[in-house]
């Protein structure tokens, strides 16, 4: 696959030279691949993190609803031990 950026932007220039850098390459083309890698990577994990949170937060959810029961429950109990005394 042949990818070709053109720009003279110098603020893009010095990405490039900090992304050889980062991955220790003279290149510019490689150090663009290894580049879109590593995003391509941590955009998979960031996804697979992202369902973990929503299935954690269902289930907090879940258990501030049966907390909310419990409690209502508890303070019924109490009124009717407090009537019956």
């Amino acid at each position: 696959m042949l990818l070709k950026i053109s720009d003279d932007d110098p603020y893009f220039e010095a990405i490039v030279e900090t992304l050889k850098l980062k991955f220790k390459t003279g290149a510019a083309s490689k150090a663009g691949k290894a580049a879109i890698e590593t995003f391509f990577e941590i955009e998979q994990e960031n996804q697979i993190l992202n369902a973990q949170v929503e299935s954690m937060q269902s289930e907090i959810d879940r258990l501030r609803i049966l907390l909310n029961n419990l409690k209502s429950t508890s303070e019924r109990t109490k009124i009717r031990r407090w009537g019956n005394n």
